[in-house]
């Protein structure tokens, strides 16, 4: 239970909070729209896992 609720603190802020840095997105929404433009981000990705 006590992992769940961490759980649920932590992604509160970049799942459901909105930002006004970020234009009042979440930075999950913020984060997608980034890769989404970004062509080549399996490379960046398996380079980040490295």
């Amino acid at each position: 239970m006590l992992k769940s609720l961490a759980f649920e603190w932590v992604s509160w802020p970049n799942e459901s909070r909105l930002h006004q840095s970020l234009g009042y997105r979440t930075p999950a929404e913020v984060e997608q729209e980034f890769w989404n433009g970004n062509t080549g981000h399996e490379i960046i990705e398996i380079k980040a896992r490295a």
